[in-house]
């Protein structure tokens, strides 16, 4: 029950802390008490709830994201035809390096991936090459 007698809503108050605000706030938009929010946060299950929440408005905004990404993919591309050198050269550069930094981040993501999976494998990690390597470096 909030302050008021009124009953409040848990899967709203985790709403609102995964969506970044404080617990004073809450209590306030809610009517429930910071002690008892607190004592929520403190529950291994609406902990659990928060998190699924806030990693759905993630996925949310990536997807937003990837789909306006095409769009100014678009644009960086018809700036390679404007009449000034100085826009064209910006656009240029602009669209190399987010190209680099994409392929980069792709490329880790996949040999952390790679990583991972050999962590998890059922054959343990054999170090003893890289040991030898680092031997003979000295």
């Amino acid at each position: 029950m909030s302050q008021d007698g009124t009953e409040y809503d848990d899967d709203h108050i985790a709403l609102l802390v995964a969506a970044g605000q404080s617990v004073a706030a809450v209590a306030e938009q809610t009517g429930v008490s910071r002690r008892t929010i607190y004592r929520r946060l403190e529950q291994a299950e609406f902990r659990t709830r928060v998190r699924d929440l806030r990693a759905d408005m993630v996925d949310q905004a990536a997807g937003y994201l990837s789909r306006t990404a095409v769009k100014a993919v678009r644009t960086m591309e018809s700036l390679l035809d404007s009449d000034s050198d100085t826009v064209r050269l910006g656009a240029a550069r602009s669209i190399l390096e987010t190209g680099m930094r994409l392929r980069e981040s792709a490329e880790f993501a996949q040999r952390l991936a790679d990583v991972e999976a050999r962590l998890e494998g059922p054959e343990p990690l054999d170090f003893s090459a890289a040991a030898e390597r680092a031997r003979n470096a000295c």
